[in-house]
């Protein structure tokens, strides 16, 4: 019935373009029906807030071998404070990216090399 009262006053002399009213239609049903379904999820969660409690998360442990679950004993990591970085998560990381290459500085007003394009010429 709305289709029909739309099309009556839609002026489409090939009829092409009909299908459109339809499918925004449809478009704007799932577009508030996400925007209900965001709303309740943000209601319900609300209640069961955890961070506000001060409670810390649980890790996620993947079950490891007895072996290597032995030598990660032997071995431990030494505890870091939080916030602050672990020595060896530093030197795995310069170990895998390396220390960074010394540059020579660019003088004032120059163009780094990446950026030095040759001008476009007109083709003629």
């Amino acid at each position: 019935m709305r289709h029909g009262s739309l099309t009556a006053t839609h002026s489409d002399p090939d009829q092409d373009s009909a299908w459109m009213i339809g499918y925004l239609d449809i478009m704007t049903l799932l577009v508030a029906l996400m925007v209900l379904l965001f709303t309740i999820t943000y209601a319900s969660d609300r209640g069961s807030d955890i961070t506000g409690l001060g409670a810390t998360p649980e890790p996620m442990v993947i079950p490891l071998p007895g072996e290597l679950r032995w030598a990660m004993s032997s071995h431990s990591p030494p505890s870091t404070p939080a916030g602050h970085l672990s020595p060896w998560a530093l030197s795995a990381a310069l170990g895998v990216a390396g220390l960074p290459r010394p540059v020579a500085p660019l003088p004032v007003g120059a163009t780094p090399p990446l950026l030095a394009m040759p001008a476009a010429t007109a083709e003629r």
